[in-house]
């Protein structure tokens, strides 16, 4: 069976295991699987799904507390090797975050030349009745992002 392919019927920790691959160079144990939009690896378990990291921590480390975070000290999303992860509180995420300059990106049209809205588009897409689909392809984004735009999940501050 070809490497990542899902495996059904089968323990997770088994499926979990065939959507490794090692990376010698930093050590790394990359996820070859699904990934959430930020990056992070997932596996689906039963009715919902489970972060890669998570994972790999309750099988080679043991119970996660309640309320208590799974950072990563190589700072890869998709690794999950589990000796380079640490328990942390929602704080040290935070701190770890801003640490490692990942906190500190300017939002809606200070975000640089990676956005293709701006303030004046979001209103009139909150606005707007059409389908989600049609607006998507209107201003060249997801239909996703329209609709967390809608949501208010992106663009929270825009009227």
């Amino acid at each position: 069976m070809p490497k990542g392919q899902y495996i059904r019927n089968k323990p997770i920790k088994e499926r979990f295991e065939a959507n490794i691959s090692m990376e010698p160079a930093t050590g790394c144990w990359l996820w070859t699987g699904h990934c959430v939009n930020s990056g992070y690896a997932y596996l689906g378990v039963k009715k919902g799904y489970k972060l890669g990291h998570r994972l790999a921590w309750e099988f080679y480390i043991g119970p996660i507390p309640e309320g208590m975070f799974v950072l990563h000290h190589c700072d890869t999303r998709s690794c999950v090797n589990p000796y380079h992860l640490f328990i942390g509180t929602a704080s040290d995420n935070m701190q770890d975050m801003l640490r490692k300059n990942r906190g500190n990106k300017a939002c809606g049209e200070q975000n640089g030349g990676g956005r293709k809205l701006k303030e004046l588009d979001v209103v009139a897409i909150r606005k707007d009745l059409r389908q989600g689909i049609v607006l998507a392809k209107e201003y060249g984004v997801t239909p996703t992002q329209i609709s967390y735009i809608r949501l208010r999940k992106q663009w929270k501050r825009v009227g």
